[in-house]
């Protein structure tokens, strides 16, 4: 990995990512070496890593001679996908996601949105629900996250998991199936809590193995309070 050539970049920290460019047959890369061809003056990009046949190759970069299908790592700026994603020097350009360093100048902006969510859910001026949500649209409207990465942060699957398990959590307590489970879990326990809590706790780690630990809440819930009432 030639990391020193990263350096040599005038971009600062947080305005870098990482870009895979695939160089085309047509390319007049090709049959250059990498110092001969001038790549990071032309691009103002840092070639750190090349394949070739799908392996990573060895010894200093700047003496490796450019073939048609090689994949070249590169630092470079954000931008630097579309300014050169019709270029037919290249295959393919694709940037990795989540390669940018975070950015730190709006730090303290986003603790004291952080701070003054949890200063309104504490003195009960705004529930801690909203309270979050306005959190995150202050977030967003500051510019402490993008609007793509507040999308991209979403795990739609977490989230459909939780909202399956909010149905199947009052099909148990309205079918009956929480009571029945509440009195097998009774029955290991003999009538005492904390051998009952232990089951329970057990049996809810078992759950998360299954699925998420926010959906496995939401399902054992209602087998929780049945035990509770239970026992008393």
């Amino acid at each position: 990995m030639a990391e020193d050539q990263t350096f040599q970049l005038n971009l600062r920290h947080a305005q870098r990512c990482l870009v895979e460019i695939v160089l085309s047959p047509s390319s007049q890369l090709v049959g250059h070496t990498v110092r001969e061809s001038g790549f990071r003056s032309t691009y103002n990009a840092a070639i750190i890593s090349i394949s070739r046949e799908g392996a990573r190759l060895e010894g200093k970069l700047g003496d490796v001679r450019l073939r048609a299908g090689d994949t070249l790592l590169v630092e470079t700026d954000q931008n630097f996908v579309q300014r050169q994603k019709y270029n037919r020097e290249f295959l393919l350009v694709s940037s990795l996601q989540d390669s940018t360093p975070p950015n730190f100048a709006r730090a303290p902006i986003a603790f004291l949105i952080l701070l003054a969510m949890l200063l309104v859910a504490s003195f009960e001026i705004v529930p801690l629900f909203q309270a979050s949500f306005l959190a995150a649209g202050l977030m967003v409207a500051t510019g402490c996250v993008t609007l793509d990465g507040a999308r991209r942060s979403i795990e739609y699957p977490v989230l459909a998991g939780i909202g399956a398990s909010f149905a199947l959590g009052f099909a148990l307590a309205e079918s009956g199936a929480a009571d029945l489970l509440a009195g097998y879990i009774g029955g290991i326990a003999k009538g005492d809590p904390f051998w009952a809590l232990v089951v329970l706790y057990v049996s809810t780690v078992i759950v998360t193995e299954l699925i998420t630990n926010n959906a496995a809440g939401v399902l054992m819930f209602p087998i929780a309070m049945a035990v509770a009432q239970d026992g008393g």
